[in-house]
């Protein structure tokens, strides 16, 4: 099995935030890919699929070329979308293209999986965070969550995914969840690999 990890960033994040540095620390340049996503959800979606195609082909031609690892080429791929805050949203809707042709696992840490919520914090981009459709239902995922996040209220999913095993909470972590609360994130994806 080839496993590809993609990082999706929050909002006001990049592709080389520190949750994807780890990720890329951890598990290599061959195996850790994050792309810039636009906030507009339409654009977002199309241009971050193309490059997840991109890569998945670049991987499947490397595979091919390779004496060494022939049998790579027919190995299936294995996608691990990584999601953080409203970066859950673009994971959530393109698990459901990806998952068509490939196996995808989701994590989603402290998830924003409507931003059209988020509208009053900012109201410079209160017309394009409403073009975002609420994902409903919740999608399959392992959930990681700050219970005292400062800038998203999970009270209600953790309601919904309380007694769940898809769902680890966390006491003294915040939004950004980048301390020591970050290995458990690291500890769950390497049950894939």
């Amino acid at each position: 099995m080839q496993n590809i990890i993609i990082f999706f960033h929050g909002y006001a994040s990049s592709p080389k935030a520190e949750k994807f540095q780890k990720l890329f620390d951890r598990f290599g340049p061959d195996q850790v890919f994050a792309f810039a996503a636009d906030l507009n959800p339409q654009i977002a979606q199309a241009e971050v699929l193309r490059n997840i195609q991109e890569v998945i082909a670049t991987k499947k031609a490397s595979a091919e070329k390779s004496t060494n690892e022939l049998s790579l080429a027919s190995d299936p791929i294995q996608l691990i979308l990584v999601g953080s805050s409203m970066g859950c949203w673009l994971a959530s809707r393109l698990r459901e293209k990806l998952m068509v042709d490939y196996l995808c696992q989701l994590v989603l840490i402290n998830p924003c999986l409507d931003p059209a919520k988020v509208r009053s914090a900012h109201p410079e981009h209160a017309d394009l965070l409403v073009q975002y459709q609420a994902i409903d239902p919740l999608p399959k995922a392992h959930y990681f969550i700050s219970r005292h996040d400062e800038v998203i209220d999970h009270t209600e999913l953790i309601r919904e995914l309380q007694g769940s095993e898809e769902i680890s909470i966390f006491e003294n972590s915040d939004h950004r969840f980048n301390g020591p609360e970050f290995a458990s994130v690291i500890t769950y994806i390497e049950k894939f690999l």
